[in-house]
């Protein structure tokens, strides 16, 4: 039980790290096409809307089928690969 409560915390921390990643390419993204330095009050927004933005790729029902058939494959094969989009 221990052990099972130890990796959802692992798994916890790298996707709160991947999202920290997706805010950071967003942000790095835009400050690429601007002159001026972002300001807190743009990074907020910026970051906000990039994790909403992932959020609703990860609640599409296509993606999450995609992810409930490679959990399948990963249980049944043994196979932990990235999938390939």
């Amino acid at each position: 039980m221990e052990e099972g409560k130890e990796e959802f915390i692992e798994l916890n921390r790298k996707l709160f790290n991947l999202m920290v990643d997706f805010g950071l390419r967003a942000l790095k993204s835009i400050q690429a096409a601007k002159s001026e330095s972002l300001n807190p009050i743009q990074i907020n927004e910026i970051v906000a809307k990039e994790i909403q933005a992932v959020i609703g790729t990860l609640s599409d029902p296509s993606f999450v089928d995609m992810v409930v058939q490679k959990a399948e494959h990963d249980f049944y094969q043994e196979d932990t690969q990235p999938l390939q989009i």
